[in-house]
């Protein structure tokens, strides 16, 4: 998202709180939602139309004399259904597999400010249902009473239905004056790290997140060799499942925390490849294949984008092709160094580098032409020589920080890093 220079931004946040003791009454409640939504998105599809009026006054009569629903309820839910079916006349132009006609499956409700209340400070959400207003109990957590003392303002909320289990999404708003950019960081996600161009310095953060990926599934493999059936064995799997995603998370929230930083202090935009459908285009052998259907490039990027928006820092999608493989001087495509796979070097200029580090600066050069900071993308026609040539690079193990040695050079990347994994793959990934 780019926030554009100047203007107040409204950003969002969700947090997801439990219900701790539901009742058959918001089971009645959340089936009858999923009716009436269901029911809107057939008049909406019969009629062929997704305006939110015309549906509203097509099926607002209706909905009230057939289902016990409050009058806030069918408004939620026909608003609901408006963007369901917008959705999918979107994907039906666009030539995607769809459904004749899309079903709601009741898994979440709006819920209007008018028909709910949470108490923050003694845990209460009061409900308005057809029988009447209901308390229920919920677990506040900490994130909640941050946002409630530092200035957020909560909006309507979303109540989720998921296996048996009732949540409550709490939703904040708050106004951010975004940061005028002076210049842009570039961010390359690869498998193993992410490289960061900051214009006169390079910093690659080790996620070894290749090597604590393999690991867990290599764990997984072996429970599912050894129990083949039963609840245990699924428990097991998806106990392993959950520490895999709450370990990488948090790699990611450090990493995309300490980006944001960077970009705050020196007043840049972040520049990130677009890898929208990224791995519908993966094509190599199965192990590989595997391996990179694993890898969380795009959830990382979702991260740093929302912390990013938090912070009122612009964030720039540019093209991804060939950005690791273009000279950034010349822009001459680069070819392997003997020193190794990860090495490249320009027959033109002699420039030589990580391919990492290739990569990040190119991304910061195609940011600064979309903002109108560079003369050409790097790409043939040449680019321009003073346009950020780094020799020395910072390099930061996000697992291990005692472990690092300041800085390097970009072409001495490949043997270090590698020494870093292998100490990590050792280690197996470090499974807890």
């Amino acid at each position: 998202m780019y926030l554009g220079g100047g203007r107040v931004a409204k950003v969002r946040a969700m947090v997801l709180v439990p219900i701790l003791d539901p009742d058959t009454h918001l089971d009645r409640l959340m089936d009858a939602y999923a009716d009436a939504v269901n029911f809107t998105i057939r008049v909406g599809v019969e009629q062929g139309v997704t305006s939110l009026g015309s549906l509203s006054s097509l099926c607002y009569r209706p909905l009230r004399q057939r289902l016990t629903l409050k009058s806030m309820h069918v408004a939620s839910a026909i608003k609901h259904a408006v963007g369901i079916l917008r959705s999918w006349r979107r994907r039906k132009r666009k030539g995607l597999p769809v459904e004749s006609v899309p079903v709601f499956k009741g898994t979440s409700m709006r819920l209007h400010k008018q028909v709910h209340r949470v108490d923050v400070d003694t845990g209460v959400l009061r409900l308005s249902t057809a029988r009447g207003m209901r308390f229920y109990r919920i677990g506040v957590h900490k994130q909640v009473r941050r946002y409630e003392a530092s200035g957020w303002r909560r909006r309507e909320s979303l109540l989720l239905r998921r296996g048996g289990k009732y949540y409550l999404a709490l939703c904040y708003e708050r106004e951010v004056e975004p940061v005028p950019p002076e210049d842009v960081i570039g961010v390359d996600v690869n498998e193993n790290n992410v490289t960061v161009c900051l214009g006169d310095r390079v910093v690659m953060f080790v996620t070894h997140e290749r090597e604590i990926r393999t690991a867990y599934w290599l764990k997984r493999r072996r429970i599912q060799s050894k129990i083949r059936t039963g609840k245990r064995r699924e428990q097991l799997l998806a106990k392993y499942g959950r520490r895999e995603k709450e370990r990488m998370k948090h790699v990611y929230h450090v990493v995309a925390k300490t980006i944001v930083q960077f970009a705050v202090e020196r007043r840049c935009a972040i520049a990130l490849e677009n890898l929208k459908y990224i791995k519908k285009r993966i094509r190599y052998t199965r192990e590989m294949t595997g391996r990179l259907h694993r890898w969380g490039a795009r959830l990382f990027q979702r991260i740093l984008a929302e912390k990013a928006e938090r912070a009122g820092v612009a964030v720039l999608y540019v093209n991804p092709a060939h950005t690791s493989s273009l000279c950034p001087v010349c822009g001459h495509k680069l070819k392997e160094s003997p020193k190794g796979q990860r090495v490249f070097v320009c027959p033109a200029c002699g420039f030589e580098a990580n391919r990492d580090v290739v990569g990040a600066i190119n991304i910061r050069l195609r940011g600064l032409q979309k903002m109108g900071g560079a003369t050409s993308a790097p790409d043939r026609p040449p680019m321009n020589p003073e346009a950020g040539i780094v020799r020395a690079v910072d390099v930061v193990d996000v697992l291990h920080p005692e472990r690092v040695v300041g800085s390097t050079t970009s072409a001495a990347l490949d043997g270090q890093v590698a020494q870093r994994s292998s100490q990590t793959a050792l280690a197996g990934g470090g499974i807890q």
